[in-house]
């Protein structure tokens, strides 16, 4: 027999972010205003909790993300929520208003706000520093949720190519199992994130905190870009970067190559990166 909304709690180094996995969704209520980030290769439908009118269902894709409350996710296989009061409504009967009609001013604070509250966290030590995973990287302002925080989900079981759009149809005879890691980053504003092009895993990334962006290059130089994604609260990338060179379904392995891309903080920064490790592939 099939246990509907079975939840999974992370323990992210900020504690203002609280997370978890939800499996076996159905019809599960959504109160506070949260990031829901869909897990499911299927689209999802959520509606608000007080409307049965069809014109208020909202479909989420499979990867994709915003920003909701007071809603009921009717049936999904997975989905990530991420609560913050931050993320509440602004009040839009600030008269202080310039340029943009009926506009809070203040709800640019949320953005523009220099993050002191992660500073102190990290100055105490509660966040790790990228150096600890890359000695290289030591002179980076990069920090990143404690390894001995993160959580790993097991039994993710999905058609790769189906999952990163190198086939519009699913297959399931090219099912594979992965597992599920997610991590919090930190970057002060206009910091390069380090330009690079390899990992074992799928990937995409959710903006928490800030307005940040993915960048695409040519090559591993600043000023070859050539796509910049723009990423506000609550955004996901519009789609993974990677590619499938090699499938082995046999030993659950995958061959990846992505283009040279990197994250990039406009302002002070917190996001999401979530990993589909393959089983195979995993450390």
């Amino acid at each position: 027999m099939t246990e509907f909304n079975q939840e999974y709690p992370y323990n992210f180094s900020d504690k203002q972010f609280i997370s978890k996995v939800i499996r076996n969704v159905k019809n599960y209520s959504v109160k506070s205003s949260s990031i829901i980030i869909n897990l499911s290769m299927e689209t999802i439908i959520i509606y608000p909790d007080s409307s049965d009118d069809l014109n208020t269902l909202r479909k989420l894709n499979k990867w994709q993300s915003d920003n909701f409350k007071n809603v009921i996710i009717k049936e999904a296989n997975s989905v990530l929520i991420i609560e913050d009061s931050s993320f509440n409504t602004p009040d839009f009967s600030n008269i202080n208003t310039s340029n943009f009609p009926m506009m809070d001013l203040n709800y640019f604070e949320n953005t523009q706000l220099i993050r002191n509250d992660i500073r102190k966290e990290i100055s105490t030590g509660l966040w790790e520093h990228v150096s600890k995973l890359y000695p290289e990287l030591e002179d980076l302002s990069l920090w990143k949720t404690p390894e001995s925080n993160i959580k790993v989900i097991e039994k993710f079981r999905f058609d790769p190519y189906f999952a990163i759009g190198m086939s519009k149809e699913y297959d399931d005879s090219k099912e594979i199992d992965f597992m599920l890691k997610n991590y919090i980053w930190f970057a002060p504003q206009k910091t390069h994130c380090k330009i690079h092009n390899q990992h074992p895993f799928i990937e995409f990334h959710t903006q928490l905190s800030g307005i940040g962006r993915m960048i695409k290059y040519t090559y591993q130089n600043s000023t070859k870009n050539y796509e910049d994604q723009r990423l506000a609260v609550g955004n996901s990338q519009s789609h993974t970067y990677c590619k499938l060179n090699e499938f082995n379904k046999e030993q659950n392995k995958l061959q990846l190559s992505y283009p040279w891309h990197e994250y990039y903080s406009d302002t002070d920064c917190i996001w999401l990166v979530t990993e589909f490790w393959p089983i195979g592939n995993k450390k």
